[in-house]
């Protein structure tokens, strides 16, 4: 009888879409900022300036970082190519999850990272790197024009973002799916999380891993035999893969080497420490 009073089967549908619909405004907005590999750098104020660079004189450019996001690489390419830098944090609303309008004031998004540099202002992690390595490289980081260094340097500058991260957030996504929504709604989520991971999300990752084993068996680094940008790219899914995802790396020697190799970098050391006290 209380079925029929709350409408049965149509009322318990109708509140699945209204928690579906819920959840997904929900990961729009949070989940795949405050995944713990996101940079786990916070602030005490929405917002807060702090002097990266090693003097004090003609700083120019900003890095510009919500807490729990993409920026470490920015930081990292910065510190390689011993530029001066200033970073602003800026901290997530509590409850919304969302950027601070201050953020927003910069870049209408308020995604991060972005950059201003003068009179620029340049988003997105890809964007920035090759911003900042045309710019103030001065030939370091990026192979010869017209090699073929230089053209797989720049199959793996978009292969990140457009192949590898894609399945990776899916799979960030449909882990925490369960325990966000309504307490009717969960088995049948738990059911549609676990059905799409393992019928495609994992075997997606998968065939990544397995790809990125074959490359790094052809050549050192991604590009070629020397370190470059699109390696810097390339470490951020690989660390995601390997310290989230519980896979054995024991069974991809080349993908622990490359992380190994790249870890223990002077200037990836130095963006760690000089990050680090703000991630309390």
């Amino acid at each position: 009888e209380k079925c029929k009073f709350l409408g049965g089967k149509q009322w318990y549908q109708r509140r699945v879409r209204e928690s579906f619909c819920i959840f997904v405004h929900y990961i729009s907005s949070s989940i795949t900022y405050s995944h713990p590999h996101y940079l786990s750098l916070c602030t005490k104020t929405n917002k807060q300036r702090i002097d990266m660079s090693s003097s004090s004189s003609s700083k120019k450019i900003i890095v510009h970082h919500l807490e729990k996001s993409r920026s470490d690489r920015i930081i990292w390419l910065l510190e390689e190519l011993k530029l001066e830098y200033d970073v602003v944090f800026y901290k997530r609303d509590p409850v919304s999850r969302q950027a601070p309008k201050e953020l927003m004031q910069i870049h209408p998004l308020g995604k991060s990272p972005v950059i201003t540099d003068g009179d620029l202002t340049i988003a997105e992690t890809g964007a920035i790197i090759e911003y900042l390595v045309e710019t103030y490289g001065e030939g370091r980081l990026v192979p010869a024009p017209k090699t073929p260094e230089k053209l797989r340097y720049t199959y793996w500058m978009h292969y990140c973002e457009g192949s590898a991260m894609p399945p990776i957030v899916m799979k960030i996504v449909f882990k925490v799916m369960p325990e966000k929504v309504p307490f009717l709604a969960k088995p049948l989520v738990g059911a549609v999380a676990n059905k799409a991971q393992s019928g495609y999300v994992d075997i997606e990752i998968m065939k990544n891993v397995n790809f990125w084993e074959v490359e790094l068996q052809k050549t050192e680094y991604f590009a070629g035999s020397e370190f470059t940008a699109c390696d810097i790219m390339m470490e951020f899914p690989l660390t995601i893969v390997a310290n989230e995802f519980s896979i054995p790396l024991e069974k991809f020697p080349k993908v622990r080497e490359f992380l190994e190799k790249v870890h223990a970098r002077p200037a990836y050391q130095a963006a760690k420490e000089k990050t680090a006290a703000f991630a309390k």
